[in-house]
């Protein structure tokens, strides 16, 4: 391996340092560090290259996210066009994608994401349709793995309908709320829940706005070691499957359920800290998945609604407010109708942080 390359040059256009370089044997992230000419250059960190390999130097590729930690899992949805919630993952790889609101099997774009950041957020191409498209606007989640901020990624998990499956998820604390796709075929979306109506015999499924269904033992008994698929005969369908899986982490992640009011001064959700983003769902009936967040406006009431269900562009009505420790319901519809609600929130501020990675030690946020 050497980070010093000689290149023949076949093609038109002008290589510069900072272009992102792509091809057969190039691994990771990997930009042009520096260049004497346009024949000799040296590149971020090492590669292994044969000869006569074609590369691209791109300066289409863009850093965002500014996370300021390492990003794991990115959820990315347009927010003026009816483009598809795009999933994307390192442990599956950049470039490869599922959609929440699909039963698709997984798909590769390779002007999506194309890298991510061990420190700070990932890379982005050219992405036309539901990526970068130009003058549009788009709101990202990213989430980092571990045990600290609580979230395990398991990829080409394999799994046999009518048999249990282990999914060592390194969290060292118990799932209470996973999602669960398989990546090979396109089938639905598993969603595992704590406050579903029987940890062991309800689901719910991300693509579609239908409630709570049962299929007994469709899910195991969960661990601080194992994510578990049950031995439903009729559950979860033979195949490969990513599975995201999360636990709590007091003052920065709450998994809960509420019951709604259908009045405008709806119910409060404690949650013990300032939420950055909130997903819901009625599972008592068909309700979308309605997803707030505390970057798109940035203030009370004025918070818009995504479903993660569709791919409708933002809603406008104003429906919740966040508050510096949990939030509420300020509509008398969904998702505030005489209906128990689950919820998945996390944090914009951990209360007293996670030291230098996760938190930074702040101070609490205030409602706004």
């Amino acid at each position: 391996s050497k980070t010093g390359f000689s290149l023949a040059i076949n093609g038109s256009g002008t290589i510069v340092a900072g272009m992102y370089v792509t091809g057969t044997g190039i691994s990771g992230s990997v930009t042009v560090a520096s260049l004497s000419d346009q024949n000799n250059l040296v590149l971020s960190s090492a590669q292994s290259l044969s000869n006569d390999v074609a590369l691209t130097f791109s300066s289409a590729v863009t850093q965002t996210g500014n996370s300021q930690f390492g990003t794991d899992l990115i959820i990315i949805k347009n927010r003026d066009e009816t483009d598809e919630w795009k999933v994307v993952d390192s442990v599956r790889g950049a470039t490869y994608e599922i959609n929440t609101d699909s039963t698709n099997a997984q798909t590769q774009d390779t002007n999506g994401v194309t890298a991510f950041s061990a420190t700070d957020g990932y890379m982005i191409g050219t992405g036309a349709g539901g990526y970068n498209d130009n003058t549009e606007k788009f709101i990202d989640y990213h989430f980092q793995e571990g045990s600290t901020p609580g979230m395990g990624i398991n990829a080409s998990v394999s799994h046999t309908q009518g048999s249990e499956t282990t999914i060592a998820h390194g969290m060292s604390a118990v799932p209470v709320f996973a999602l669960l796709k398989e990546t090979d075929a396109a089938t639905a979306w598993w969603v595992y829940h704590q406050s579903l109506t029987s940890k062991t015999n309800n689901y719910l499924v991300l693509d579609t706005d239908a409630g709570e269904a049962t299929i007994s033992s469709v899910w195991g008994t969960q661990s601080s070691t194992n994510f578990v698929i049950g031995d439903a005969a009729s559950g979860v369908a033979s195949g490969t499957y990513v599975c995201y899986s999360f636990a709590e982490v007091t003052g920065f992640s709450s998994f809960g359920k509420y019951e709604g009011t259908g009045v405008t001064n709806g119910t409060l959700v404690i949650t013990g800290f300032k939420p950055a983003l909130v997903i819901c769902k009625s599972i008592d009936s068909t309700s979308n998945w309605f997803c707030y967040d505390s970057e798109r406006e940035g203030y009370n009431v004025d918070n818009d609604s995504l479903y993660m269900d569709t791919v409708d562009d933002e809603n406008t009505a104003d429906e919740i407010d966040l508050l510096s420790n949990g939030f509420k319901l300020r509509i008398a519809t969904d998702p505030n109708v005489e209906e128990t609600y689950i919820y998945a929130a996390w944090a914009e501020n951990p209360f007293g942080g996670h030291g230098g990675t996760f938190g930074g030690g702040v101070s609490p946020a205030t409602a706004r």
